[in-house]
């Protein structure tokens, strides 16, 4: 029978691959082994397994998504990923979570999100769960979880620039956004209209609003501008990837600042 995982879950796990893309997922799960379909579980079937609840529509859903612990991030760990997720839970900020259980603990929507020991079998050391709503509006989001706050404010991208800010850093970020197509004045000043011009392009990544320029999105934007440049000839005059040499290159290139203006020189590499 086929099934799909919910899709507020499946941003989930798409949203922690972006934030530690070199992840182990051996733990990762979502359908039920045969002990799940013995039992009352999240991870079953929703239409034809042991659930909890019945949902309103007609779709073979799985609720429930085990992500592996070892996300290979320098500075990162799934402790912190759960407890920005329950934090957010708890503020009201986040609705579409039944229940986590990670690490011999569990915070429920039931109980205001209070941690409790957890006292199963498995005690989830190797990976953390997440049990999603029932309900079809919520089991159906797909926003942002926001896990890209986790590396927000961080000094590993020391150019960062929030709304208010008035200075070169933001100037070099307007003129980046203005070789990527958008109509942006570069004065300096992160007013309205570039907060605007931001959450628009977060919101063709998948991301809700934010007031900054997030480490994230700062990387995002490097890559789209990258991308933009990609396949065009470099100074040495060979074609960049798939150039019209047959042979495949990757873009390699210069990025300088300097008083706020960007230059890029973008080159082929080939193998």
């Amino acid at each position: 029978m086929a099934w799909i995982l919910v899709p507020c879950l499946g941003q989930l796990r798409t949203d922690l691959n972006r934030l530690a893309p070199n992840r182990d997922k051996s733990s990762d799960g979502t359908i039920g082994d045969t002990a799940h379909q013995s039992r009352v579980s999240d991870h079953n079937d929703d239409e034809v397994g042991n659930v909890p609840i019945r949902d309103a529509d007609s779709k073979h859903e799985v609720h429930a998504y085990d992500a592996d612990v070892d996300l290979r991030e320098p500075g990162l760990t799934m402790e912190r990923v759960v407890q920005h997720i329950v934090a957010r839970c708890r503020s009201g900020a986040e609705k579409r979570l039944r229940y986590i259980i990670f690490n011999r603990r569990i915070w429920e929507a039931s109980n205001g999100w209070r941690q409790r020991a957890y006292a199963g079998d498995n005690p989830h050391d190797k990976h953390a769960h997440f049990s999603s709503s029932y309900e079809t509006s919520r089991e159906a989001d797909t926003s942002s979880w926001h896990l890209d706050e986790l590396i927000e404010g961080t000094d590993d991208m020391p150019m960062l620039v929030k709304k208010g800010d008035v200075s070169e850093q933001v100037k070099f970020w307007q003129f980046l956004l203005g070789k990527l197509g958008y109509t942006i004045a570069t004065d300096g000043e992160y007013g309205p209209k570039m907060e605007a011009i931001v959450n628009e392009d977060r919101a063709k990544k998948g991301q809700g609003a934010n007031p900054q320029i997030s480490a994230w999105h700062a990387v995002e934007l490097l890559e789209d501008l990258a991308a933009k440049h990609a396949g065009k000839p470099g100074k040495d005059g060979r074609d960049g990837a798939d150039g019209k040499d047959g042979r495949d290159g990757a873009l390699t290139g210069t990025l300088t600042v300097t008083g706020g203006n960007l230059t890029v020189e973008a080159g082929a590499s080939h193998a």
